[in-house]
C-alpha cells in the first residue's frame, strides 16, 4: 500500500527526526502528543515506552488506522499503547514482500522473551526501512539485521538496525 510506504518516509523526513526525550521532570511534548493519542494523556511522561505512540500518531497522520486495544480475556487488556498490539494489526506480510513503511513488532528485553502469540509481553514497533543481510550491526551483533525508523529507539526519533532473530512480526494495513 502506497500510503504505508510513506508512512516510513514521512517519520524519516520529519523534522521531528531527532527529537529527544527530556531529562527529568520536562517532557517533550511531541512524546507527550504521541502519547496522548494512545490514550496515555497529555501530561504522561516521556520516560514511558512511547514507540507505540509515535507508530500511530504517523499512520493517523496519512489517513491509515493504527492499532487498537485487544481484550486478552476477563480483566486483561493490551492496550494500543503496547508495541504488540501491532501483532494483530494489518495483515502479516511474507519476507520476500517487505516494503519500507511496513510496520515491524520486535521482542524487547532479554532473550527469553515470548513469541508473537503472547501480546501482553515487551515489545518494540518502528517502520521497516530495509533488511541488511550480513556482517555485524549495532553492538558487534552479526547476521541479518532489520534497520527501521521509529520512536523510542535510544530515547529519541531514530533510524536504527535491530537484529532480525528479534523480529516477531511484519504487518501491513489490510
Amino acid at each position: 500500500m502506497l500510503e504505508q510506504t510513506l508512512a516510513a518516509d514521512i517519520a524519516v523526513n520529519w523534522s521531528h527526526l531527532g527529537i529527544v526525550e527530556r531529562a527529568g521532570d520536562a517532557s517533550h511534548p511531541f512524546v507527550q502528543t504521541a502519547l496522548w493519542r494512545v490514550g496515555m494523556g497529555l501530561d504522561a511522561s516521556d520516560e514511558i515506552a512511547w514507540c507505540s505512540g509515535l507508530a500511530t500518531l504517523v499512520l493517523e497522520t496519512i489517513g491509515i488506522p493504527p492499532s487498537t486495544s485487544i481484550k486478552l480475556g476477563p480483566g486483561r487488556i493490551v492496550g494500543k499503547a503496547a508495541a504488540r498490539s501491532y501483532l494483530r494489526w494489518g495483515r502479516a506480510v511474507e519476507r520476500a514482500d517487505w516494503r519500507r513503511g511496513d510496520v515491524c513488532v520486535f521482542k524487547r528485553g532479554g532473550n527469553d522473551q515470548p513469541g508473537k502469540d503472547v501480546l501482553d509481553a515487551q515489545g518494540h514497533v518502528a517502520f521497516f526501512l530495509e533488511l541488511l543481510e550480513g556482517g555485524a550491526g549495532a553492538a558487534g551483533v552479526s547476521g541479518p539485521m532489520v534497520r527501521v525508523v521509529g520512536g523510542n529507539q535510544k530515547n529519541q526519533i531514530t533510524i536504527a538496525d535491530f537484529p532480525l532473530a528479534q523480529l516477531l512480526d511484519v504487518r501491513r494495513a489490510a
